[in-house]
């Protein structure tokens, strides 16, 4: 009996199958060791051989493995110049507990100073590590001195607790940068009522006459009221000057990385969180995300890693595109004309019966842009991506993105009550209060359709897109197949099922199996 193993060594998992006289009979993975192409790369692969080889209770004859160009894919987050408001900043659109109502416009004074009567409005900035009974004793200090206090905002988040202590019903808003209030030459501070949006700072017009804009800089009470959009609270400050406009080129180092890579894909975020008629704090991003596809001279570092450590013999063959399209297309009712696309960590690979191509960006593109949107940790980010959320209402109530209620037994820890959550690998993961299972739902899937399901759009042939076989880790992602059919619209699109059994992981390294055998 003939014992062979396929190695495939990934951007991010190491994968073998191994195969008795041309069957499979086991097949692993692990997360792959060091940079791809590597001589550590090959190190783990050999290490995950030899348990496989205990396993199976014989040694493998054959290990048979690509001849790979090391690549370095890069996931960048770039910061972008946000949109020019002129003289006016939004230092704040919609904290999670504002207090108080209606509209207050004034000179920004800070609380701590010796209170007086200025003889116009003052917004009272209260920086930390004041507290709420010392910042509402010196907002009544301000009041009983004969200061016109006509909004408080706060660098803590006491709002409510402020609030209820100053007896004024004046809007009150938390979590503010103090430095950047204190700069404005005037503020203007709004909490709209209960079921109510803004009023004065959702209206240009009001807004400019509220802060002494001029008629030409109407346009930049626009942009200031768009980044308000849906906000029950907001505070928008007036500068005495125009601060100068940055006029360096923010895509000059594009350029150069295209100059030196082989493929570079860009994924600007600010255009995917622009979703029509969502709120404007909902999410927020300043970033472009870019992988980058390194190419160097191949030059078989991960067959000497493994020869390291393990002592049989190693055969290099074919492509990983071409052993991929062989493992794949050992899928029942794939057609011998399919296209076959390998959704990577690092890369995306098309092949067809006449053209194949390896581009850059695909499941750590991804990684990364719900991680910048988000504002959670990469790690945190990887599973956060994969699928369906739910909110935790109450220690026993979870509410479905579909608006299903769930009752819980036992009850949700206490740590991801009021949270979005997803099944992490310690349990449920909370990682966003400020969103909506549906609101979560949109974003990721524009999220999937931005970074994958345009890439594929871009390598996919136009003649060659009556039957898709996907392969790889993401496409185990029911949500990525949607966003591959949308893109090739018309497309029977299927996820592959590698020698009828191993299912959508192991095309390459099934199709290497074959690739050796007689």
């Amino acid at each position: 009996m003939t014992t062979v193993a396929g190695i495939d060594i990934g951007n991010a998992t190491t994968e073998i199958v191994i195969a008795v006289d041309g069957e499979p009979v086991l097949w692993d993975r692990m997360p792959t060791r060091g940079v791809k192409g590597s001589i550590a790369s090959g190190e783990g692969a050999a290490r995950l051989l030899g348990r496989m080889e205990r396993r199976l209770g014989r040694r493998v004859d054959l290990a048979v493995m690509t001849h790979q160009q090391p690549v370095d894919t890069s996931c960048i987050d770039v910061g972008l110049t946000p949109t020019h408001t002129g003289r006016l900043v939004v230092l704040s659109r919609g904290p999670v507990s504002p207090a108080g109502s209606g509209f207050g416009v004034g000179s920004p004074m800070a609380v701590e100073r010796e209170p007086q009567d200025i003889g116009e409005p003052v917004v009272l900035v209260a920086a930390d590590p004041l507290g709420y009974r010392e910042t509402a004793q010196r907002v009544r200090r301000w009041r009983d001195a004969g200061a016109d206090v006509v909004a408080v905002v706060l660098a803590g988040d006491e709002a409510r607790l402020v609030s209820a202590r100053i007896e004024a019903r004046i809007p009150v808003v938390d979590s503010i940068d103090a430095a950047a209030v204190l700069a404005c030459a005037r503020v203007g501070v709004e909490v709209a009522g209960e079921g109510r949006s803004l009023g004065v700072l959702s209206d240009p017009l009001r807004l400019g006459a509220a802060l002494g804009l001029d008629g030409g800089e109407h346009l930049d009470a626009v942009a200031a009221v768009e980044a308000l959009r849906g906000s029950r609270s907001a505070v928008v400050g007036v500068l005495d000057s125009r601060p100068a406009v940055p006029q360096a080129n923010e895509h000059a180092w594009l350029s150069d990385l295209r100059a030196q890579a082989d493929d570079v894909w860009t994924v600007d975020l600010r255009e995917v969180v622009d979703i029509p008629g969502w709120r404007a704090d909902v999410v927020a991003s300043t970033s472009m995300v870019v992988a980058s596809l390194q190419g160097t001279s191949g030059d078989n570092l991960h067959v000497d890693g493994l020869s390291r450590r393990w002592d049989g013999e190693v055969r290099v063959l074919s492509s990983e595109v071409a052993a991929g399209r062989v493992g794949a297309l050992t899928t029942p009712g794939a057609s011998a004309d399919a296209v076959v696309l390998d959704l990577g960590g690092g890369t995306l690979d098309m092949s067809s019966d006449i053209a194949h191509a390896t581009v850059a960006g695909c499941g750590e593109m991804l990684t990364v842009a719900v991680a910048d949107v988000l504002e959670i940790s990469r790690g945190a980010s990887e599973w956060v991506k994969r699928g369906p959320a739910r909110r935790i209402d109450g220690p026993q109530l979870a509410i479905e993105e579909d608006g299903g209620r769930h009752f819980l037994d036992p009850p949700a820890p206490a740590g991801t009550v009021g949270w979005l959550v997803c099944q992490g690998p310690g349990g449920a993961l909370p990682f966003a209060r400020h969103l909506g299972g549906s609101e979560w739902r949109m974003l990721r899937l524009a999220l999937k359709e931005a970074v994958i399901g345009d890439n594929v759009r871009r390598v996919v042939p136009e003649g060659a897109r009556s039957e898709i076989v996907l392969v790889g880790g993401p496409a185990g992602d029911d949500e990525l197949v949607e966003a591959v059919g949308r893109a090739v619209p018309g497309a029977v699109i299927g996820r592959a099922d590698v020698a009828g059994q191993l299912g959508h992981r192991w095309a390459v390294a099934w199709g290497l199996v074959l690739a050796a055998a007689p």
